[in-house]
């Protein structure tokens, strides 16, 4: 068979928090992603594609060098912030009411990394960063990592400062534009006119579009466009995000277009991919941004629905016609497999667990091996508790630092291949696969010498999931329940977790008592207290169903359940937060202790 000419472009698109379902050659259909989808109809679907942490700059830092973030020490999204941090550091110690000391991560992308960038560069590409970068301020900034033309490209988390996808922009690599003008729109035409500018010469351009991330902001014509078309009975059905997506696509579209009509198309990869899952926990006028399903959870959690995404590969020559690809890759596995593509020698020193997928490409077998994630981080919006995964074959495995109640860890195991949305748990029936895969997370903590969580010294013990149990309160977790022994004049248990909801929502559980009892809820609002009425419960050992209207009008925070004076036990089961519009925004897990 002949060999296809070694082509000489790469365009690398990435998305912010576009999850897995959110394009339509991944089932959506709400979004309408046209563009996109002519990449699909003449590339590769990769259907268990990661990315190497569920949040935005590990990920970026992973692919840039190669590295995974537990090996970089960058496992949190905080290159935007002030001071800088360039040594990671663990704990012994931590809030009270959490079981595992989490460590503290760098908050900049070290000088001393080999990149891509500077690979390609050396190589005599000629190479652009557009739009988000997010691993620190100068001199951290993608100059210095081997890019030559810089749009955007600063420390910003999401649009730059003010927050604002409109002009005008406080970042002075964004030309001067219009009052009103997107930022989307900008980063296309800059990436058209880089394309036109050096088409006779090698490039590789990355743009790194500020969508679908917050603030929730679009074109008002297209927002309307999406108001149209929401269907109640549908998971996705966010307009803001409809739009956001949609002017996403557009601008794919230009890129395409400009590839299309200077004759490149032939010779230049395509790369379409997000940094990590779908956002699942802010909430824009009464319901999630957008909806994973059915994965479980979404951005900056570590289960499925945190880290698989969207990636679509067109290689002219090799890739270039619909196919779906079931390997299993990383967005650490970049680096070496762009040098492959693009004929260049491969840098194993520098990309030390990135692994090219070209046989993939190529519809040959591919077995990358066991694939982690390391995030030893508590996400409070998310429910994310320190753990570590590894994925290897259909199996899964989640190592909880320090989740018991006398502080060991917690495991969790599933088969990906049957369960894709996690509800099985079967590391008490596999404690095989639990020990060889464990082994297999303690061998690469220590080969990447991974900052690591330590029990909290400070633990007081009275902690069930993210509930907290008064002095009167003693609360026990038990899977699919709050257990609540009570003895006192203000018994009362209460979340540290609570969505970004800002608007009236809906409190629900069921409950068993051995006493009759009433139950209070508050809640603060912005900066009030709010307590409710009481309900009274008074068939005390059998089950009921509570369901309270919570007139949150500011931001909820810090909700309670107050048990009346009294002695006796209360067994709480499925407590979830609603919207009005029906739309589940938290549903408390309780897992075994």
């Amino acid at each position: 068979m002949k060999q296809a000419p070694t082509p000489k472009n790469l365009v690398f698109i990435l998305a912010d928090d576009l999850g897995w379902m959110d394009t339509e050659p991944y089932g959506s259909t709400f979004y309408q992603t046209p563009n996109i989808n002519r990449i699909a109809a003449k590339g590769m679907k990769f259907t268990d594609a990661y990315s190497a942490s569920p949040l935005c700059s590990p990920t970026r830092a992973s692919i840039l060098t190669g590295r995974n973030p537990g090996r970089l020490h960058f496992t949190m999204p905080t290159g935007h912030e002030i001071p800088e941090i360039l040594e990671g550091r663990e704990h012994k110690t931590a809030p009270a009411d959490q079981r595992a000391a989490a460590p503290t991560p760098i908050n900049r992308l070290s000088l001393d990394y080999r990149t891509i960038g500077a690979d390609l560069k050396k190589a005599g590409y000629h190479n652009a960063l557009m739009g988000k970068w997010h691993l620190g301020h100068a001199p951290h900034i993608p100059e210095n990592f081997g890019f030559d033309t810089v749009v955007g490209g600063r420390h910003h988390s999401g649009p730059p400062t003010p927050g604002n996808f409109f002009a005008p922009w406080d970042c002075d690599t964004l030309p001067e534009v219009e009052e009103g003008t997107h930022i989307t729109d900008v980063l296309g035409d800059q990436a058209v006119k880089f394309i036109e500018d050096k088409r006779s010469d090698p490039f590789f351009l990355c743009l790194w579009l500020y969508d679908v991330h917050a603030p929730f902001q679009s074109k008002p014509d297209l927002k309307a466009k999406y108001e149209k078309r929401v269907d109640d009975a549908e998971r996705q059905r966010n307009p803001n995000m409809g739009a956001m997506v949609d002017i996403l696509d557009q601008n794919v579209g230009k890129v395409l277009d400009a590839l299309e009509r200077l004759g490149l198309q032939e010779d230049t990869i395509v790369v379409f991919t997000s940094d990590n899952g779908g956002n699942m926990y802010d909430v824009v006028e009464g319901t999630y941004p957008t909806s994973n399903f059915p994965l479980r959870s979404g951005k900056g959690n570590n289960y499925e629905g945190g880290v698989r995404i969207p990636l679509i590969v067109h290689w002219p020559g090799v890739a270039e016609r619909p196919t779906v690809n079931d390997s299993v890759v990383s967005t650490t596995d970049f680096y070496p497999t762009f040098l492959e593509m693009l004929g260049q020698a491969p840098a194993p020193e520098a990309h030390l667990d990135g692994v090219s997928f070209v046989p993939a490409l190529r519809s040959q077998p591919h077995d990358r091996g066991p694939l982690f994630s390391h995030f030893p981080h508590f996400v409070p919006a998310t429910m994310n508790l320190p753990n570590t995964s590894v994925r290897k074959g259909s199996w899964k495995l989640y190592r909880f630092y320090h989740d018991t109640s006398d502080q060991k860890h917690r495991y969790e195991l599933y088969n990906l291949a049957e369960d894709i949305g996690e509800q099985n748990d079967l590391s008490g029936q596999r404690n095989d696969i639990v020990e060889e895969l464990d082994a297999l997370i303690e061998q690469n903590l220590q080969a990447s010498q991974c900052l690591l969580p330590h029990p909290n010294a400070d633990y007081k013990g009275n902690v069930a999931g993210v509930w907290i149990g008064s002095e009167s309160a003693k609360v026990q977790s038990q899977k699919g329940g709050m257990q609540v022994d009570y003895n006192g004049e203000d018994p009362s248990v209460t979340t540290r977790v609570t969505p970004s909801l800002f608007e009236p929502g809906i409190l629900r559980f069921s409950c068993e008592t051995t006493e009759e009892i009433s139950i209070a809820v508050s809640f603060t609002d912005g900066q009030e207290r709010v307590r409710l009425q009481p309900i009274e419960l008074s068939s005390p050992c059998l089950r009921q169903h509570c369901e309270i209207d919570l007139p949150v009008e500011t931001a909820l925070s810090k909700l309670s359940l107050h048990l009346s004076p009294g002695n006796g036990r209360v067994r709480f089961e499925s407590i979830e937060l609603w919207t009005p519009k029906q739309e589940l925004l938290t549903k408390y897990e309780f897992p075994s202790s």
